[in-house]
């Protein structure tokens, strides 16, 4: 139940786009603030760092 929960609120978060304002900004973009401040929210910082070789080997060993 508890992983059912979790994954619904992943997937509303994953869909959720932000509103543009009356003065065109901020429309269309995702909201990353979870992402990049967990700290304010009491949530753990899941993030890992990655180099652009690390992720050219990954691309490379999946399939399509």
């Amino acid at each position: 139940m508890v992983k059912e929960n979790l994954n619904n609120v992943r997937d509303e978060w994953n869909t959720h786009i932000l509103q543009t304002k009356r003065d065109g900004i901020g429309g269309g973009r995702r909201p990353i603030l979870l992402y990049t401040a967990p700290f304010i929210f009491d949530a753990n910082d899941y993030l890992c760092a990655t180099n652009d070789n690390e992720i050219k080997i990954c691309s490379e060993q999946t399939i399509p």
